[in-house]
C-alpha cells in the first residue's frame, strides 16, 4: 500500500498547500533549515537560521536555485548546497509536508512535536515545559538517533 506523505531523499516540499514567500538571506542558511528574520527591525528583511529555543520562527527554506555568477555554481539547488548572503530564499509555512533537519542525537516517534534547535534543526519538543510558541513542527516518521544531523518528513505547524 503507498505511504502518503512518503520521505523524499531529493526535496524539501513533499506534499500540501503552504504558502510561500521569498526573503534575502543574510548568511548561509541550507535547504529545509528552519529561519527567521535576523532581528526585529521592520527595516530589515534578510532571514537567518533559527537557534535552539527561538519563539520567531517564520517557516523553512525551499530549494531555491541561485547562480553565483562569479563562480558559474548554483547555491541553494539542492538539499545540501547552502544559500550564501544576499541569496533569494523561498521560504514555506501553514499546511504542507517537508523534509526538515533534524538536530544529532534525537529519538523521535511518529506523531512527535517538534521545536527548534541550534543550526536551523529540528528537536524533540517537551509538552508542559517548553514554550508553545517554539512548536514549529510535528514528526510524520520514526527517526532513530544518530551522531550528525538527519532528515526526517514533518507537518509544519507554523502558520
Amino acid at each position: 500500500m503507498t505511504q502518503w506523505p512518503k520521505p523524499s531523499s531529493t526535496c524539501i516540499l513533499v506534499g500540501g498547500v503552504p504558502l510561500v514567500a521569498e526573503y534575502e538571506a543574510y548568511g548561509e542558511i541550507y535547504p529545509g533549515d528552519l529561519v527567521k528574520f535576523r532581528n526585529a527591525s521592520a527595516t530589515d528583511k534578510t532571514i537567518t537560521v533559527c537557534a535552539a529555543d527561538d519563539n520567531d520562527a517564520i517557516g523553512f527554506a525551499l530549494i531555491t536555485p541561485n547562480l553565483d555568477t562569479t563562480t558559474g555554481a548554483l547555491r541553494g539547488a539542492k538539499r545540501d548546497q547552502a544559500f550564501a548572503a544576499g541569496d533569494a530564499v523561498k521560504v514555506a509555512k501553514g499546511d504542507c509536508f517537508l523534509m526538515a533537519r533534524l538536530a544529532p542525537s534525537q529519538d523521535i516517534d511518529r506523531g512527535e512535536m517538534l521545536q527548534p534547535a541550534d543550526s536551523g534543526e529540528l528537536k524533540a519538543f517537551q509538552c508542559g515545559t517548553d514554550n508553545a510558541c517554539q512548536l514549529v513542527a510535528q514528526a510524520m516518521q520514526d527517526v532513530v538517533s544518530v551522531t550528525l544531523f538527519q532528515w526526517i518528513l514533518v507537518n509544519c505547524r507554523i502558520n
